[in-house]
């Protein structure tokens, strides 16, 4: 799959590096000197960052901005620009959301799988 068929895909990206590049820290560093000192220096300071409604920024927001981080790192150490990928520890707090899949999606769903693993995937 091409990223052309998964626009808010690259717009979910793309706005989670602008903020993370708005952080000198970041931004003004070298790629192989992003520790885990710099991350959790990022973290204090976007836990910290008022919302325009006045609200700190909750976990989950602050965690997509460190997941996109971890992805661009491991990249990163895939092409072999970087040796190591530093421990970055996403925030506690996070709410859980479910998901219910409506009944087109659960047909689609169900005719993707394996028909050995439709008996269990129904349960």
């Amino acid at each position: 799959m091409d990223c052309a068929s998964k626009p808010r895909t690259i717009e979910f990206y793309d706005k989670r590096l602008r903020r993370l590049l708005a952080d000198p820290r970041l931004a003004d560093r070298p790629l192989d000197v992003i520790d885990e000192d710099v991350i959790e220096a990022y973290k204090r300071t976007r836990t910290a960052k008022q919302t325009r409604h006045g609200r700190t920024l909750s976990p989950a927001s602050v965690n997509r901005e460190l997941a996109t981080l971890r992805r661009l790192l491991r990249m990163a150490k895939f092409w072999k620009r970087i040796v190591a990928v530093p421990e970055i520890k996403l925030l506690r707090g996070e709410r859980a959301r479910e998901f219910v899949l409506s009944r087109e999606d659960e047909t689609r769903y169900l005719n993707a799988l394996a028909p050995g693993m439709r008996p269990s995937a129904r349960s």
